[in-house]
């Protein structure tokens, strides 16, 4: 059962429900991040489902279950319940989360910033960040819609200023809006 309807101003995803796990009503978790611990030290999980608005739920417990984590949510109290939830994001405030070091950051703090090239002309705005396996690839999407992906890493990325809300990049490749549907089909 949800334990209250406010809304935090920003949501870091941890990962995915998928489904039940035994009759007391524990969920099958699987994190994002292998090896990611982040969801044992959270007292509020945020819950949502396809479109749908991000639920709050307190969490009683979290347990290693094999190559997944086992939790236990308020409320939820037997297999049918569990089911109720079914498959879902995990997310939680991004104010949850520990202050990253000096010189570190969150992938989703990258989201939002204004990306420039070397000789300082704007490319557009950091929209989204793939998870390729080995390197982070961020995608910036300029004002006419164009798509520039940068690899996460040196040579690519200058530097990254949060304050400021820009990153300073060498793009790599750029597709045209309609490029991007036909490769996306």
């Amino acid at each position: 059962m949800a334990v209250s309807d406010r809304q935090p101003e920003r949501l870091i995803r941890l990962g995915l429900i998928l489904g039940p796990h035994g009759l007391r009503g524990e969920l099958c978790f699987r994190p994002d991040l292998a090896g990611s611990e982040t969801v044992y030290d959270q007292h509020e999980l945020y819950l949502t489902s396809g479109e749908g608005r991000p639920v709050l739920y307190e969490l009683e417990r979290a347990r290693p279950g094999g190559s997944s984590i086992l939790v236990k949510l308020k409320g939820i109290d037997d297999r049918e319940g569990a089911e109720r939830v079914g498959r879902c994001v995990l997310s939680i405030p991004r104010d949850a989360l520990p202050e990253p070091e000096e010189g570190e950051y969150y992938l989703a703090d990258l989201l939002g910033l204004t990306a420039i090239d070397r000789a300082g002309e704007l490319l557009g705005r950091v929209e989204s960040v793939l998870e390729t396996g080995a390197v982070p690839v961020l995608e910036i999407v300029s004002a006419d819609g164009a798509l520039w992906q940068v690899p996460l890493a040196a040579p690519f990325v200058d530097e990254i200023d949060l304050a400021g809300g820009r990153i300073k990049v060498e793009p790599v490749e750029r597709s045209m809006p309609k490029e991007r549907e036909e490769r996306e089909r």
